[in-house]
């Protein structure tokens, strides 16, 4: 029997607005940032892999601070996930410190992306 596997970890970047002391990210003076074609390479990747009987594709975004990769970049995934059709419920995480959260942020989050602060 194949189990499902559909929880997909990623980290979008080592950049951090914050500098807490217990970080183990050891490279934080070279920071650098998932591009939009490596984005897209995992997401068609992570989708067509699940077996047709997982019900619900998880994407967790984390990082380094994953705001700090820009509002855009998560507008490119959410658009990018839709390309693909799919019987499957796809969910967006977002791993946060929380503090970089703008109105822009607020009206974006609740129908696309849960956060986890």
């Amino acid at each position: 029997m194949q189990l499902p596997f559909s929880l997909f970890i990623k980290p979008v970047g080592s950049r951090c607005n914050l500098d807490c002391s217990y970080c183990y990210y050891l490279n934080q003076d070279k920071p650098n940032k998932m591009d939009v074609e490596a984005m897209r390479t995992m997401v068609s990747e992570h989708i067509s892999a699940q077996p047709s009987h997982t019900p619900v594709v998880d994407f967790i975004w984390h990082g380094g601070e994953p705001m700090m990769r820009g509002l855009s970049f998560y507008e490119t995934v959410v658009a990018e996930q839709s390309r693909y059709p799919t019987n499957k419920r796809i969910v967006n995480t977002l791993q946060t410190n929380g503090t970089l959260i703008t109105e822009k942020w607020a009206r974006f989050l609740p129908n696309t992306i849960s956060c986890w602060v």
